[in-house]
């Protein structure tokens, strides 16, 4: 992808005390198309599509279907449930031309029951059965604020899962929780607390919240001084009633993650039966939900600070695998064409087969300009072809190598001929 060629126009940034909103919006990620709505750029398409398929490539692992299913839902689906009502002003309801009512759904627990009773002769074999989307959500926010964070509309990942009894269901339940762990922690490095929480208008016994470290006081969790349980702040069955004697110490937080046990509460409302038997069992069902564009601001939020505003987003997430920065007079270098095929070939893998690096091609910035955007973009692996790679081109040529890891500036970690340039890349 040659730089030249992106829509990436730098904006104003707007005035918050959201550190992801200002980043976000002066490095051409997000464009404001309403309140509390932003369109995605092609920075940020690439960022939420990655991170969209690390999360659907570990529900596929344990055996879940994708679907998609409208983001119009019928009245009388939410009204045989209750929520219709119980959602209050922030379900946006809307009428078609025959004066039908409609909800632009925020979740989906009706639309996908109806969906799965309407199979209810599936074998035993199927269950459990587990399906998901990654789709737009709606939500009439009172007080859209901070961009990615808290919007009216945003992407989100919702699992549901259909079992024939109790136990199944929780047992299923602890394997998306799992598969939560391996997004979270092995795939994007990151510290979410599992939060015992209130299930609210979804209903059922059992709820929990995945949060992350946020000073913005969106929300608060509360740790239990003995045990190190984590609850939801201001709730019944707070971290003090666990463990006799037990400090809470609260923390500021942003839910990024909710999961919930239902029960049969939607199935017996919706008569979603399993049915290849003579007797008519409710499905026991959970649902599992990803805010994935809310993720994507909540990384950069835990992972930035006043004193180094910069974008900092794990590897896998990155816009760009990798960036090559040629100086002027090696624009049209075969170089540049060796160096770039070669960090595609070294950098795909099972888990990414179709690696992406970016060629600055923008010969009226200079070299420090460009690595800079890098740095802004939340780049941590660049390779800059300057002086050195022009001195040595026509023996052995040296490229700079450029790094950053966690949340540290980028750092020139030495000149390297292709081959070790590539390799110590592809280990950073």
């Amino acid at each position: 992808v040659k730089a030249s060629r992106l829509l990436a126009m730098p904006c104003s940034p707007p005035k918050t005390k959201s550190l992801s909103l200002q980043l976000l919006t002066a490095n051409a990620y997000i464009q404001q198309a309403h309140k509390g709505m932003f369109s995605l750029l092609p920075l940020g398409q690439r960022v939420v599509s990655r991170l969209t398929s690390i999360i659907e490539s570990e529900l596929d692992g344990i055996g879940a279907q994708k679907v998609s299913m409208p983001f119009l839902g019928a009245k009388e689906l939410w009204e045989k449930t209750g929520r219709w009502e119980s959602m209050g002003s922030e379900l946006v309801r809307l009428k078609d031309r025959d004066e039908k009512e409609f909800c632009l759904q925020p979740t989906a627990e009706e639309m996908v029951t109806d969906l799965v009773g309407s199979h209810a002769k599936l074998s035993h074999a199927a269950y459990p059965l587990v399906i998901y989307q990654t789709t737009e959500k709606f939500r009439d926010e009172k007080n859209p604020r901070f961009g990615l964070l808290r919007g009216r509309s945003f992407l989100m990942n919702d699992a549901y899962s259909f079992d024939l009894n109790e136990a199944g269901a929780k047992s299923t339940y602890e394997a998306v929780e799992e598969a939560y762990g391996r997004i979270f922690k092995q795939r994007l490095g990151l510290e979410v607390y599992k939060v015992r929480a209130d299930s609210g208008v979804h209903g059922g016994s059992l709820s929990h919240e995945y949060h992350m470290k946020n000073l913005l006081g969106e929300d608060a969790m509360e740790a239990c001084s003995s045990c190190g349980t984590y609850y939801k702040a201001d709730e019944p069955g707070s971290a003090g009633s666990c463990c006799e004697g037990a400090r809470r110490e609260r923390v500021s937080s942003i839910e990024v993650a909710h999961t919930f046990i239902l029960g049969t509460k939607y199935s017996e409302a919706l008569k979603a039966c399993h049915t290849s038997t003579s007797d008519k069992i409710p499905y026991h069902m959970c649902c599992f939900g990803i805010g994935v564009t809310r993720l994507v601001a909540a990384i950069i939020e835990a992972r930035t600070t006043i004193k180094e505003p910069t974008i900092h987003l794990p590897t896998a997430i990155q816009p760009f695998d990798a960036v090559v920065v040629p100086s002027r007079s090696l624009a049209d270098s075969p170089l540049v064409g060796e160096m770039t095929a070669a960090l595609l070939q070294r950098l795909a893998t099972a888990s990414n087969p179709r690696p992406s690096v970016l060629l600055d091609d923008r010969m009226d910035l200079s070299m420090g300009r460009r690595l800079k955007y890098a740095q802004n973009i939340g780049q941590s692996r660049v390779v800059v072809m300057g002086k050195g790679t022009e001195k040595t081109k026509d023996t052995t040529p040296l490229f700079e190598l450029w790094t950053a890891s966690a949340d540290e500036k980028m750092q020139n970690r030495g000149d390297f001929d292709l081959p070790t340039t590539v390799e110590q890349l592809a280990a950073a």
